[in-house]
């Protein structure tokens, strides 16, 4: 087949499966692109050979076979994009961790507001006495200064 645009057109075109405005169009590029002639002319030829070799029987297990073999084909696309992605996930996991990992530890706490430093303590003692709540309100805290860096 050759490099023709319109080439991927010739099978349906040969089938009658494009709606007439597609087969009229394609039926103007015929007339005046030799490639696209030529291969019509060969699909056609084969047709015509495959035609006098007549049905053919497919044993029923061999069928069902095939068959599951084919269901199974977009499954084990979709797992092996699943398992991509996941991979890809993990990582920009790991990198943002890492850094702001590094982020935390290159901050002082002379440089914390002095509210900010109370509710780390406060935090700690929560921490060590099991208050849940109060590790919470913490967290919260701490979230919404971080909001206001820049």
């Amino acid at each position: 087949m050759g490099d023709c645009e319109k080439a991927h057109l010739l099978g349906a075109y040969h089938d009658g499966e494009l709606p007439p405005d597609a087969c009229r169009e394609l039926e103007r590029h015929l007339a005046g692109c030799s490639q696209c002639a030529a291969e019509l002319q060969r699909i056609g030829e084969l047709t015509r050979m495959l035609s006098c070799l007549g049905q053919v029987r497919i044993p029923p297990d061999t069928l069902d076979r095939l068959h599951r073999a084919a269901d199974a084909l977009p499954t084990v696309a979709v797992r092996r994009m699943a398992g991509v992605l996941s991979s890809v996930a993990a990582i920009v996991l790991t990198v943002c961790t890492a850094g702001l990992s590094i982020q935390d530890s290159s901050a002082s706490p002379s440089a914390m507001p002095f509210w900010e430093t109370q509710v780390l303590s406060q935090q700690a003692e929560a921490a060590d006495s099991g208050s849940s709540e109060e590790l919470l309100v913490g967290w919260m805290a701490q979230d919404l200064a971080m909001r206001d860096e820049p």
